[in-house]
């Protein structure tokens, strides 16, 4: 259905976001071939449509499976389609939008208008609201293509803050392409990549007026990877800007970047901007990286009077910058790093100033990360995450883990002769938990979380030369021995969007069980219970409690002594122990219904793993159970429902 509604689609983008790009040495332009390696900045394009989109675009959409006039056609049609479907916004159409917020597209799901057929503009989308962050949600595999988008703010103000933010898209989801928009007037950002997704494709729009103070971003990478293609961008403070996060990276090619800026166009920001914002402690290597990789080549920077590249830290993969065409013929304006520099980083092969001098090679890959110049000089820092053969790291074991039983971590240390290393210690909380005094090699240390508190901890791996200078890298792991679970008795919870999601955290029950929620006058209140059915006489509910140490059964019955109840532990679900427990039960009953307490604790035994509630006799003395809470020591799983 989508392809038959396509204005000329010869030119097919298969986007492969995460890994290295690799190019052909040379491509079709204009009907010349071009060799990519001696071409420079934007006006190589090969993708077949202009730069920002618009007329002579090859992939414009002329109807749909839902053709919308209006805000409550559009907002029905974006409710009512299904993946593959195409909710087609009339040419003349322009819809007011002001006052919603996370319209949803959802997977699978174009929103599409006819943005450069016959030279239309296209269809307009606005909103005027500017507490609006932001108008649309894209889910994975959806599309907005060929729409003006324009927000309620393109002015620059003295502060971030100082009145409420607007944001034109929010992608979610992976695969989710925006395409020959025009996006305009939106204080935060144009489009904003979140929530880890991957393989988001933003190419051919035209983004202008996105310049707050202290934000400001026509394309900004949060949280995922996106590969940013053929797009014009103006009046902006960061055209592209990502937060340098664990898991961020953009490739960013054939983009025209025009002069009116108030900053710097297009960077990664790093752990020296976040880490002091979060309260998880960051490791060594968080502190001076700069997201996971970063490519910026083929792209022409108009932008004279700002920066046009800004790192801040080191891409724990690699960055490489290439083949861009810089009006500036000032090379350090161009590309500057901040707070570190080294690593698996390259800029080379760039054109500068109206005559495009070439440099052939400005900044080069060491595996060395250090502070200082643009050339290496000052103190060592940190390895580079990848560096050749070279290793220096503790592997087995991912920042910030949840460490849930006894691991094996490997402390590897193997520098060749790029550091001379004379020893090596490694440190748990500050305290030496293995030493080698051979050199570069590599030992395997035992972490155990039984014999450790509740809470983070910290790994500090550090290398010394003959000179005494060290480098050091820091992993945090967390430690969660004891917990608590509290179980309500919680009906399933009707969503719309996910279905029925249901939240009982027993892992088996017999047949029978149900959730009442009537007459809670009589249940001290309770409106979540769970009991059988009136036709079972007997049933149970087993929880996941490694451990168990504490617990307490909040019930209802109608038996004035409650003889039909049993709580018994088990190591295997076959051999079960009987409980002890303190019985609390108000005096008067409410209807017939007596309110009791059950308490136990019991000492430590890693080998008991489950907890079981045996109700019998439930047709002379109906049971209902208002909650279930207990602590112990181990790791719980809460497993579906058999």
């Amino acid at each position: 259905m989508r392809d038959s509604n396509l204005i000329n689609r010869s030119v097919q983008h298969v986007v492969a976001i995460g890994v290295c790009f690799v190019f052909a040495l040379s491509v079709i332009v204009q009907g010349a071939e071009v060799n990519l390696d001696t071409a420079y900045g934007a006006e190589v394009n090969p993708t077949g449509s202009p730069i920002g989109g618009g007329a002579g675009y090859h992939q414009i959409y002329t109807t749909g499976d839902y053709i919308v006039h209006n805000t409550a056609e559009l907002l029905a049609a974006l409710n009512s389609a299904q993946p593959g479907e195409v909710v087609y916004v009339a040419p003349e159409a322009e819809i007011d939008l002001t006052g919603k917020k996370a319209i949803m597209i959802k997977p699978g799901v174009t929103l599409a208008g006819a943005r450069g057929y016959q030279n239309s503009p296209g269809p307009l989308i606005y909103c005027d609201e500017y507490d609006t962050y932001g108008l649309f949600e894209m889910a994975p595999g959806s599309r907005l293509t060929g729409i003006r988008l324009r927000g309620p703010d393109p002015d620059i103000l003295e502060g971030a803050y100082v009145r409420p933010n607007s944001m034109a898209v929010t992608v979610f989801g992976d695969k989710a392409e925006v395409d020959n928009c025009e996006i305009y007037h939106w204080s935060y950002a144009g489009v904003a990549v979140e929530g880890d997704a991957k393989d988001v494709y933003i190419h051919h729009n035209n983004i202008h007026h996105v310049r707050r103070a202290g934000l400001g971003y026509p394309v900004v990478v949060n949280k995922g990877y996106a590969l940013i293609e053929a797009n014009t961008f103006d009046y902006y403070r960061h055209a592209i800007a990502s937060t340098g996060y664990i898991g961020t990276g953009y490739e960013a090619r054939y983009n025209l970047v025009l002069t009116n800026a108030t900053s710097h166009a297009f960077d990664m920001h790093g752990g020296g901007d976040y880490c002091p914002k979060r309260q998880a402690p960051c490791t060594e290597e968080e502190l001076w990286m700069a997201g996971e990789w970063l490519h910026i080549h083929h792209n022409t920077f108009v932008v004279a009077h700002q920066a046009a590249i800004v790192v801040r830290g080191v891409p724990r993969e690699y960055a490489k910058v290439h083949n861009n065409w810089f009006y500036s013929s000032a090379v350090s304006q161009s590309f500057r790093v901040v707070y570190y520099n080294g690593g698996n980083m390259a800029v080379y092969n760039n054109a500068y100033g109206a005559s495009k001098n070439v440099v052939t090679e400005y900044v080069k890959p060491s595996p060395l990360v250090r502070r200082g110049s643009i050339i290496g000089e000052g103190e060592i820092v940190a390895m580079a995450a990848i560096a050749g053969d070279v290793e220096f790291g503790i592997q087995g074991l991912i920042n910030n883990q949840l460490l849930s039983e006894p691991i094996d971590v490997l402390v590897a240390v193997d520098l060749r002769d790029v550091f001379d290393v004379k020893d090596v210690e490694l440190r748990l909380d500050g305290e030496v938990i293995y030493t080698n005094t051979q050199g570069s090699s590599s030992g395997t240390v035992t972490i155990d979380p039984y014999q450790l508190e509740d809470g983070s901890h910290t790994l500090t791996l550090t290398v010394r030369n003959a000179q005494r200078e060290t480098m050091t890298k820091t992993m945090n792991f967390r430690v969660r021995n004891w917990w608590t679970l509290d179980d309500d008795m919680l009906p399933p919870l009707s969503s719309g969007w996910f279905g029925s999601i249901d939240r009982s955290q027993t892992i088996e029950e017999s047949a029978g069980w149900g959730y009442r929620d009537d007459y809670p006058e009589n249940f001290a209140g309770d409106v979540d219970r769970k009991a059988l059915d009136a036709e079972y006489d007997t049933g149970w509910l087993i929880w996941h409690t490694p451990g168990i140490t504490e617990y307490r059964v909040t019930l209802f019955s109608q038996d004035a002594q409650l003889s039909n109840v049993k709580l018994v532990v088990s190591a295997d679900k076959v051999n079960w122990v009987e409980l002890p427990y303190e019985l609390y039960r108000e005096e008067s009953p409410r209807d017939g219904w007596y309110h009791y307490e059950l308490n136990g604790n019991r000492e430590l035994d890693m080998a008991i793993q489950y907890f079981r509630i045996t109700v019998t006799d439930n047709k002379r003395a109906p049971i209902q159970i208002g909650a279930f809470t207990s602590t112990g020591f181990g790791v719980r799983t809460v497993l579906p429902v058999q």
